[in-house]
């Protein structure tokens, strides 16, 4: 599980934030940053983020920091809520801090992805009235911690959703769930997500907790 992205100290602390010209990609990026002080290099600081275009005219968003369980959800749902879609990409926690990379779409309506504020996401908690509703295709939930360095693996695929990460990663959160690693892949329209969850402290959940889940992904399911 460790090794998706790179290991980093990181710390969360307040934040700050420039706009510039990445000079080797001739692309506008926005850059929030914290604690850095006097340094050259922007993304050497203990909590930031850094969206830029990509020549096919999606948008990468880089985030690292010490954040708090909720955190992929807020943001996720914060995502959607501004009418992106987050379309591919990858999170872990090393050490308590987190590394994420997502691959993002915009649709018509949303506002220009560099000018969102995505730290602020961070600790934006969802509003649960609008949420997305659910449906799955299919899922797979190995609960052998042996195989999973002391996780529940759950694997998902689902027709391609606005709003549907936040959602899913909310209702683990209902559970005292979180995910500690995530893989997220859309192709040709379905959603193929991968989660490696634990319990609140990093502790294995409960059998009763991770049934009640196997009947909540049933009903997922069932809806789709």
């Amino acid at each position: 599980m460790a090794g998706l992205l790179h290991k980093g100290l990181l710390m969360w602390e307040m934040e700050s934030s420039n706009v510039f010209i990445h000079p080797k990609q001739g692309v506008t990026m926005n850059i929030h940053h914290a604690g850095a002080k006097n340094s050259d290099d922007p993304f050497k600081t203990p909590t930031g983020s850094e969206c830029s275009r990509k020549p096919s005219g999606q948008y990468l968003l880089k985030i690292w920091g010490r954040f708090p369980p909720d955190w992929l959800g807020n943001i996720s749902s914060g995502i959607s809520k501004n009418r992106i879609s987050i379309i591919s990409g990858s999170a872990e926690k090393v050490d308590n801090v987190w590394q994420a990379e997502f691959v993002m779409e915009k649709t018509p309506a949303a506002p220009d992805p560099n000018k969102i504020d995505y730290q602020a996401l961070v600790l934006e908690a969802p509003d649960r009235a609008t949420s997305t509703a659910i449906s799955l295709d299919s899922y797979f939930l190995d609960e052998e911690p042996g195989n999973n360095d002391g996780a529940l693996y759950l694997e998902v695929k689902a027709h391609d959703q606005l709003g549907f990460l936040g959602a899913l990663i909310n209702r683990f959160a209902f559970y005292a769930l979180f995910p500690e690693t995530v893989i997220i892949e859309t192709v040709n329209g379905m959603i193929f997500d991968r989660f490696w969850i634990k319990g609140v402290g990093g502790c294995l959940p409960s059998p009763m907790v991770v049934d009640t889940l196997r009947r909540k992904l049933e009903a997922f399911c069932a809806d789709g």
